[in-house]
C-alpha cells in the first residue's frame, strides 16, 4: 500500500491543542519540516511550543503532511494525516479511541492513492499515477476541455469511494459523506441518515457502536484490498443501503458538470417536501420486504423522521402495480 489519509473533524478545538504534543512525539522521528517553532531556551532537547493562536499547523514528514486546522470563525476543528506511512497506524487509532472518542464528528480512513483517483474527475490522473482505468467508471465529454488531456472527464458518481462534503460555514455540520475502507461517525449524522438505517448495515467486516454513540464501520479488513471487487461491492452496499447520495446530493456543493443521478436506488432520503417529520425515508422492497433496487420493487415504504432520526412521526407502505398504486399501510 502506497499511503493512507486519515481525515479527522472533532467539535472542541482544546481536544486538537492537547494532542498537538502527543501527536509531534509519535513522527517526530520522520519530521523534516514544521511551521511550528521551537523553543530552544527552555531546554537541551528543544522542547517543543505550541502558539497561543493559529489556524493551521502543517508537519512535513518523510512520507507526507500532517494538517492541524483551528479556526473559530466557521467552527473547524480538523487534523489530517495525509499520505502517511501506514506503519503509524496503530498510534493513530489510539488517538482515535483513547484521546478523540468523545469529540469526533466524523473520520474517515482512505487508501492515499484510491482517494485521490476516487474524487478527480481527470482521467490522465489514472495513467500519471500508474493505474488501469477500472471498466465500471463512466466518462463524458468536458465542455470546457483546453487540450486533448482534457476532452473527457469522469463521472465521479460512478467511482464507489467518491465522497462529497458540506460548506464549512459557521451554521453548516460540515459533515463528510463518503465510503471508504474505515470510518467513524458521530450520532449527529442521525439528522441527515436516520439511526435504524445505520443500525440494519451489515455489509460489512466491523461495525461497532461506542457507549457515546459514536459509530465506526470498517467495510473491509485490509485497507490495500480497496481495489478488490468484494471491497468495491461492500462500498456501493454502504452507499445504497444508507441513501447516501441522495442526501449527499442536496446538502453539498457539486460542480454544474457533474450534477448526475444515482439510479434506481433503494433508499431515496431528502430533506424536502416532508409531510409530518423533517426527514423523508423511501426505501424500495422486494415481494419478500427486503431492500432491493427501485425499479425492482414491489412495495415502496415511507418513513418520515424527527432530526433526532430515531423518532418516525408518519409512517406508510404502497404496493407498487403496473398502472396504480395501492396503500396498505398508513400511521401518521
Amino acid at each position: 500500500m502506497d499511503s493512507i489519509i486519515i481525515d479527522i473533524e472533532i467539535d472542541n478545538s482544546d481536544i486538537i491543542k492537547n494532542s498537538i504534543k502527543k501527536i509531534h512525539s509519535i513522527f517526530q522521528y520522520s519530521l523534516r519540516g514544521s511551521e511550528v517553532v521551537y523553543d530552544s531556551e527552555k531546554t537541551e532537547m528543544n522542547e517543543f511550543f505550541i502558539p497561543s493562536r493559529f489556524d493551521q499547523l502543517t508537519f512535513t514528514l518523510d512520507k507526507g503532511e500532517i494538517w492541524i486546522q483551528i479556526s473559530e470563525n466557521n467552527s473547524l476543528y480538523r487534523i489530517c494525516f495525509y499520505h502517511i506511512d501506514y506503519t503509524n497506524f496503530n498510534e493513530i487509532e489510539s488517538l482515535l479511541v483513547n484521546d478523540f472518542k468523545n469529540s469526533i464528528r466524523f473520520v474517515y480512513l482512505h487508501e492515499g492513492i484510491d482517494e485521490l483517483l476516487s474524487n478527480s474527475e481527470v482521467l490522465f490522473q489514472w495513467k500519471r499515477n500508474k493505474r488501469l482505468l477500472p471498466s465500471f467508471i463512466d466518462v463524458i465529454p468536458n465542455p470546457s476541455y483546453t487540450n486533448r488531456l482534457e476532452m473527457e472527464i469522469i463521472i465521479l458518481e460512478s467511482l464507489p469511494g467518491h465522497s462529497h462534503q458540506m460548506n464549512h460555514y459557521a451554521n453548516s455540520d460540515k459533515l463528510w459523506f463518503g465510503a471508504c475502507w474505515q470510518m467513524y461517525f458521530s450520532p449527529i449524522y442521525y439528522k441527515y441518515i436516520p439511526k435504524p438505517l445505520w443500525d440494519e448495515f451489515t455489509d460489512c467486516y466491523e461495525h461497532k457502536v461506542f457507549e457515546n454513540g459514536l459509530r465506526k464501520i470498517t467495510l473491509f479488513e485490509n485497507p490495500e484490498d480497496y481495489d478488490l471487487s468484494e471491497s468495491r461491492a461492500k462500498q456501493w452496499a454502504f452507499r445504497r443501503q444508507l441513501g447516501i447520495d441522495s442526501i449527499a446530493h442536496e446538502v453539498c456543493p457539486r460542480l454544474n458538470r457533474q450534477q448526475f443521478e444515482p439510479e434506481n436506488l433503494p433508499v431515496v432520503i431528502t430533506k424536502k417536501n416532508c409531510q409530518k417529520g423533517q426527514t423523508r425515508v423511501t426505501r424500495f422492497l422486494d415481494a419478500n420486504k427486503k431492500l432491493i433496487n427501485s425499479n425492482k420493487a414491489t412495495y415502496k415504504e415511507v418513513k418520515e423522521y424527527l432530526d433526532d432520526g430515531i423518532t418516525i412521526v408518519f409512517e406508510e407502505i404502497t404496493e407498487l402495480k403496473k398502472g396504480f398504486f395501492r396503500n396498505l399501510f398508513a400511521r401518521e
